[in-house]
C-alpha cells in the first residue's frame, strides 16, 4: 500500500517507476516480498525493453505514454531538408538560419535523453544508447538501407543477443557490453556512409581551399572586383553583388574545377574578427555549441565591409553531423584572420606602388626611413601568413586527414 501511495503521489511512471520497484526489491528483507517486487520489475521491463530494442535497431521511438528514456520532440530532419528549396542565389542570412537549424535544433534536440526514465542498470551506457539510436536513425533511413544491408544484418544479430539476455532477466555486464557493441557498429556504419556515399573527405578538402586561402588567386580576384565597395560601411555593401563577384572569382580562379564550389557563399557579420575570437573563447568555457545568434551585438553601420566580410559553406545532411555549425564557425574565424592579413599585405603593396611617384621629386633620402619601415612590415606580414598556413594549419590538416582514414567510428571523428 505504501508503494502504491508513493507511485500515485509522485506520479511515477516508466523508467522512474521501475527504478523505485527495483530499489524496493533490493531492500526487501522478506524473500516473499522480494519475489513480488522482482516479478513486478521483470513484468514492467517488458514494454520498456521492447522500446529499447526498437531504438537500438532502427533509431525509432514509439512511446505514446512518455515512459521511455528517449524523447522525440522534433520533426524529421530529412523532411525539413527535402522541403528546403533555397537556391544558391538566396541571401546568406536565410541560408545561415537554415544551416544552423539543421545542425543545432534538429540533430541535437530531435532526440534527447530523459534522465528521469533511465533505468539505474543502464545509467553507465545511457549516452551510448542515445547516440546509437540517432546513428541508426540516419543509417536505416529509406535512402540508405540497400547500401548497408550487410552491416545491418550484423547489427540485428547483436540486437538478438541483447533480446535473449533481456527475456531471461539477466541484466549484467554482458548485457551492457552488447549495447556498447551495437554502438560501435552504428558509429562505424554512419562513418562509412558519410565517407563512401557522401564524400566526406572530398567536401572537407573543398572547404580547406576556401577557408585556408590556399588558392589565394581566388581572393586576389575577389578584392580586385570588390575592394572599393568593401571600403564602405558594411550596411552600404550589396550582399547580392558581393555573392555574384565571389561566384565570378571562383569560376576564373584555380578552383574553378571544384565540384563543390557552389556551396561557398558570402556573408557580412556585424562584428569584427577580434569580437569573433572573444566570443569563441567565452563559449569554450560554457555551451558546447557556437550559435551565431548569440554572437556579440554589432552594427553594420559601425564597421567597414572589409571587416565584416566572411564566407560560409553549405553542408548537406547528414554531412552536417561532422561538419556542424560549430566546426564551420571555427573555420570562419580562421578565414577572417587570414583574410585580414591578406588585406594588410595588399595595402602595403599599394603603398609601395604609390611611393614610386616620389622618385620624380628628387627628394634624396627623405623617405628612406618610411620605405624601410614599410619593407619590414611587409616582410613581417608575409612571414606571419606563411607561418600560420604552412607551419600550423597545413600540418594540422594533414594530421587530421591521416587520422580520419585511420578512425573506425564517427565518434572518433567528431571528437
Amino acid at each position: 500500500r505504501g508503494v502504491c501511495e508513493e507511485i500515485v503521489s509522485c506520479n511515477l511512471k516508466g523508467g522512474n517507476l521501475l527504478n523505485v520497484i527495483g530499489a524496493k526489491a533490493l531492500k526487501a528483507g522478506d524473500s516473499r516480498i522480494r519475489t513480488v517486487y522482482t516479478s513486478l520489475f521483470k513484468a514492467g521491463t517488458v514494454p520498456y525493453f521492447a522500446m529499447l530494442r526498437s531504438w537500438l535497431k532502427d533509431g525509432r521511438v514509439h512511446d505514446p505514454w512518455a515512459e521511455f528514456c528517449i524523447i522525440e520532440d522534433q520533426p524529421d530532419i530529412e523532411a525539413n531538408t527535402s522541403t528546403n528549396t533555397t537556391t544558391p542565389a538566396a541571401t546568406s542570412s536565410a541560408t545561415s538560419e537554415s544551416l544552423n537549424k539543421i545542425d543545432g535544433e534538429l540533430w541535437q534536440t530531435k532526440y534527447t535523453m530523459n534522465k528521469g526514465n533511465v533505468l539505474d542498470i543502464l545509467e553507465s551506457v545511457s549516452n551510448k544508447i542515445l547516440s546509437t539510436g540517432k546513428y541508426f536513425h540516419v543509417v536505416n533511413d529509406r535512402y540508405h538501407h540497400k547500401t548497408l544491408k550487410k552491416e545491418k544484418i550484423e547489427s540485428e544479430k547483436v540486437s538478438s543477443e541483447l533480446v535473449a539476455l533481456v527475456c531471461y532477466g539477466e541484466i549484467h555486464e554482458s548485457f551492457l557490453e552488447a549495447i556498447r557493441e551495437i554502438h560501435k557498429i552504428a558509429s562505424a556504419q554512419l562513418l562509412s556512409l558519410l565517407i563512401e556515399n557522401y564524400k566526406l573527405v572530398t567536401v572537407l578538402t573543398s572547404m580547406k581551399h576556401y577557408f585556408f586561402l590556399d588558392n589565394s588567386d581566388l581572393f586576389v580576384r575577389l578584392l580586385d572586383l570588390s575592394e572599393e565597395s568593401l571600403k564602405r560601411k558594411a550596411s552600404e555593401v550589396s550582399l547580392y553583388q558581393l555573392q555574384a563577384r565571389l561566384e565570378r572569382s571562383i569560376r576564373s580562379s584555380s578552383v574553378n574545377s571544384d565540384d563543390y564550389g557552389d556551396n561557398v557563399f558570402a556573408a557580412l557579420l556585424p562584428f569584427n574578427y577580434l569580437q569573433h575570437i572573444q566570443h569563441i573563447h567565452e563559449m569554450s568555457f560554457g555551451s558546447p555549441t557556437l550559435d551565431t545568434s548569440l554572437m556579440p551585438e554589432g552594427n553594420l553601420e559601425k564597421i567597414l565591409g572589409m571587416d565584416a566580410f566572411c564566407i560560409d559553406y553549405r553542408v548537406s545532411w547528414p554531412l552536417s553531423i561532422v561538419v556542424s555549425a560549430t566546426a564551420r564557425t571555427k573555420y570562419q574565424l580562421l578565414f577572417r584572420v587570414l583574410f585580414h592579413y591578406k588585406c594588410i599585405e595588399r595595402l602595403l603593396f599599394q603603398s609601395w606602388a604609390s611611393s614610386q611617384q616620389t622618385k620624380r621629386l628628387f627628394v634624396g633620402d627623405a623617405f628612406n626611413a618610411n620605405f624601410a619601415l614599410r619593407s619590414k612590415m611587409l616582410h613581417f606580414i608575409q612571414s606571419l601568413q606563411y607561418y600560420m598556413l604552412y607551419e600550423v594549419l597545413v600540418p594540422a590538416w594533414n594530421s587530421f586527414t591521416e587520422n580520419l582514414n585511420n578512425h573506425d567510428t564517427i565518434d572518433e571523428v567528431i571528437e
